[in-house]
């Protein structure tokens, strides 16, 4: 073999050696390796494509050098026509050729591209990109990132107050917030790069720098305070900078990072905290508070100038002693003074005394005098020195607080503790001299009203009144008390005989039923007013008071404007009525209360389309007790709440329950007006729906007119968020209250309910039957149902029907009924319908 062979052998062997490591180096490249060429007629071709396109682009091969365009297929529409444009533009300047754009890959979707590429013209006009494209979703997702986290720091520097900045360690800054843009009126593009002294006289840049070079020096935050001018406002302000070297992770030096806040308001308020302390001078001075000192053995006495004016006395020349001022103290605390001087000075404790002069216009004042007494070697006294106050003012507010201690602030009169005193001493005095005491309790009739619709400037008015004439009418020796809100005492010591209390009880009535003018307004009150005897009714404050209450009650009772006697009798009652509560309470634990169900029929369909809840009370040992004998107890001492969510719940469980057995009829269910404006209504109609499992709209509430009209705006707050659970609203008793079109429109009403006083004679009384024809026709016009209650005959059913009445209820369908014969009933009652129904339909 020649030497040429050998040669030619050898080169082959080395391209194909070059050929594979480039191969194996361009398979392994997580890019695609690519030569594109351009003709000059437009045509598009791969010289060269790497394997790894399908990775890239989701093609292989093949598919790209058969058609270059399937490329550009799943080029996002906002990115092709720039990416066009580039191609074209390389290829004119044969400038390299860059892009990233956004690509539709088959299983990867959306993700960012990045190509790079050389072009090299040819000697045909054509020109061949030789380049690669790799995936860049990554380095995008981290730059977007980073970004975020940017605008995140930018926002929080830019949206605290203090100016915040960063300088390099040659004192050129590298960024500040918003706050540093005003102080220098240029942006943070025109700050960064640039020093002090390119924004600040010399001399406050030279002291900026020296600032920072103090603090890398130490290499802690250094604090000063300098007093600088915003550019962007021409506002002076004092700031209190703090600045501290900045290092990297390695300990290398990179800047000084600044923080000024503004003090002006600081330095502002310390200003104001020294003027103050100069006005507590002047205010001891206006207080009265002064010096005096006096000097032993000669006893000359010296003042400050505010003594002489407290005192109200004449400056002299000539000092003066202590004879002079102890003429001044008024006589009946002269020696008390004098002597308790003394005893300071022999003692050698301070000299410390409150006492009363008179001034020169008669006037009682009250001084507070103080003093340390000073002693030589010898232990005698040298001088006394202390201070004098005028606490006149101090001491009546004094006098007016114990008075307070024991008397009402609005009238003046005795509180409950002087009235209990004055009681127990009038007991006493009456003990020994066998004589009587009555104790009168009043309360002004309605006063909670004038409150409410006149103002509590009205309500005082009245009290203040009412206590005169109290006053104007009862004797020195009568003790009249106000015990809070509208209630007073009066107790009547010394009596002889019950028709003087009589006659003095009518004559109070009378007078305080008299009218009082209050701003233009003529307002008259009426009391109602209660009377306890002693020993009759007691012998102690508390007994007395308490049977006076029960007799004031007694006399609301029966209309107001007027006294009532305590009688045994009216503990009984209050007694029976204690327990008849505790027996309700009992009740609700042992679970003797029980729903009846009472149907109430469609006229239309005859189908029973819902029921009425009614309480049963069972007593264990009264037996049944009617519900007017219980519910009006119930809601005066509050047990209706937890009655009425009793009731709620029962009725709910018991109604979803009866829709099991195929019986699709609502449950309608009385709420109390203390229910509504006391209890957390809403609450528990969401429990009781929830646990039962019966639709909100299954749910009828029974309220009725006087609930609507009274607290309107509270109740329609109420009201609309019960609607917006989905329950139906009636209101009961229709007619028999105070009818109003307007709140029915206002309340979303459902259904009226037509009063049985004006159902039970309607076939007789035609006045009856014009009302009941009346509320039918304006249940209409607002596009409300009707359901008359107490129908007993079949006449009624007729009649009522006649006049187009939705719905009707009573005893000529049935009676109230516990829950296993109400659906008893009510599947006869279908199947009963279903039958005339058949017949009907038979003969037809």
């Amino acid at each position: 073999m020649t030497t040429q062979n050998i040669l030619q052998e050898t080169s082959s062997c080395s391209l194909q050696s070059i050929g594979l490591c480039f191969h194996a180096m361009v398979q392994n490249f997580p890019g695609f390796v690519f030569s594109f060429k351009l003709h000059s007629d437009g045509k598009e071709e791969f010289l060269y494509a790497s394997d790894n396109v399908i990775d890239i682009y989701g093609l292989d091969v093949k598919s790209i050098k058969e058609d270059t365009k399937k490329l550009r297929l799943a080029f996002h529409v906002e990115d092709l026509e720039t990416f066009r444009d580039n191609i074209l533009f390389s290829a004119q300047t044969l400038q390299p050729f860059y892009a990233e754009f956004r690509y539709f890959h088959p299983t990867k979707g959306l993700i960012w591209l990045e190509t790079r590429s050389q072009p090299t013209k040819q000697a045909d006009g054509s020109v061949i990109w030789h380049g690669i494209t790799l995936d860049i979703s990554y380095r995008k997702q981290a730059q977007e990132s980073l970004m975020q986290t940017a605008n995140k720091l930018s926002t929080l520097l830019n949206t605290i107050p203090d100016l915040i900045w960063m300088k390099n360690i040659d004192g050129k800054y590298l960024f500040c917030n918003h706050a540093f843009e005003n102080f220098f009126g240029a942006s943070e593009e025109e700050i960064c790069g640039k020093s002090d002294y390119n924004f600040v006289d010399k001399k406050l840049a030279d002291f900026f720098r020296q600032k920072d070079l103090e603090a890398i020096a130490s290499k802690k935050v250094n604090t000063n305070e300098e007093e600088v001018t915003f550019k962007s406002t021409g506002e002076k302000v004092m700031l209190e900078t703090r600045k501290a070297p900045v290092y990297d992770e390695e300990g290398n030096l990179l800047g000084v990072l600044g923080i000024a806040k503004d003090i002006t308001r600081k330095k502002e308020l310390q200003l104001q905290l020294h003027e103050k302390e100069l006005r507590l001078k002047e205010a001891q001075r206006i207080a009265k508070i002064c010096s005096w000192h006096i000097t032993f053995p000669e006893c000359s006495l010296y003042f400050d100038e505010e003594v002489y004016k407290i005192l109200d006395i004449n400056i002299t020349t000539q000092a003066p002693t202590y004879g002079d001022f102890l003429a001044l103290v008024y006589p009946d605390d002269k020696n008390y003074v004098d002597a308790l001087f003394k005893k300071s000075i022999q003692e050698k404790t301070p000299f410390d005394v409150i006492h009363r002069l008179k001034d020169k216009n008669e006037i009682i004042r009250y001084i507070h005098l103080h003093a340390e007494i000073i002693y030589d070697n010898h232990e005698m006294p040298k001088q006394a020195i202390g201070i004098l106050q005028d606490i006149t003012e101090q001491k009546l507010t004094e006098e007016k607080m114990v008075f307070f201690t024991h008397h009402d602030v609005l009238t003046g009169l005795p509180n409950r503790t002087l009235a209990i005193d004055r009681l127990e001493q009038a007991l006493i005095y009456a003990k020994r001299n066998k004589t009587k005491i009555a104790l009168l309790h009043i309360d002004i009739d309605g006063f909670k009203t004038i409150n409410d619709s006149l103002g509590y400037h009205m309500g005082d008015a009245i009290i203040k009144a009412v206590a005169k004439k109290l006053q104007e009418n009862l004797k020195e020796t009568d003790t009249i008390s106000r015990q809070g809100g509208d209630e007073f005492l009066v107790i009547l010591p010394d009596i002889n005989d019950a028709d003087n209390i009589s006659a003095i009880a009518t004559r109070l009535i009378k007078k305080l039923n008299e009218s009082i003018i209050v701003d233009s307004y003529s307002l008259s009150s009426t009391v109602s007013m209660g009377i306890a005897l002693s020993p009759d009714d007691g012998e102690n404050f508390e007994t007395l008071l308490q049977k006076a209450d029960t007799a004031m009650h007694k006399a609301k009772e029966s209309g107001g404007n007027a006294y009532c006697f305590f009688a045994e009798h009216m503990n009984k009652e209050i007694t029976e009525h204690l327990s008849f509560v505790q027996d309700m309470k009992q009740a609700l634990f042992k679970n003797e209360f029980e729903l009846y169900f009472q149907p109430q029929i469609d006229l239309q369909t005859h189908q029973i389309c819902g029921a009425e809840a009614l309480l049963r009370w069972k007593h264990p040992t009264k037996g049944f007790i009617p519900p007017m004998s219980f519910i009006p107890i119930a809601e005066s001492s509050g047990l209706i709440i937890q009655i009425g969510e009793k009731v709620l719940h029962d009725a709910c469980h018991q109604a979803a329950l009866w829709h099991k057995e195929g019986i699709e009829c609502s449950i309608a269910v009385n709420i109390s007006a203390i229910q509504l404006q006391r209890g957390n209504l809403e609450e528990i109609i969401k429990e009781a729906l929830s646990l039962s499992g019966l639709h909100p709209s299954c749910l009828e509430l029974e309220l009725t007119e006087s609930v609507l009209i009274k607290d309107t705006e509270q109740t329609l707050q109420s009201i609309k968020r019960l609607k917006n659970l989905g329950l139906k609203l009636s209101i009961d008793d229709f007619g028999t209250g105070y009818s109003s079109l307007a709140y029915l429109k206002r309340f979303a009403v459902d259904k009226l309910k037509i009063d049985k006083s004006f159902i039970q004679d309607i076939a007789e009384d035609q006045e009856n039957i014009a009302i009941v024809q009346a509320i039918i026709q304006i249940a209409k016009s607002l596009g409300l149902k009707t359901i008359a209650e107490g129908v007993e005959t079949l006449e009624i059913v007729e009649l009522i029907k006649h006049y187009e009445c939705d719905e009707v209820q009573g005893y000529f369908y049935a009676k109230p009924m516990p829950y296993d014969a109400f659906v008893e009933y009510c599947k006869k009652f279908m199947e009963k319908s279903l039958h005339v129904k058949i017949f009907k339909q038979e003969q037809e």
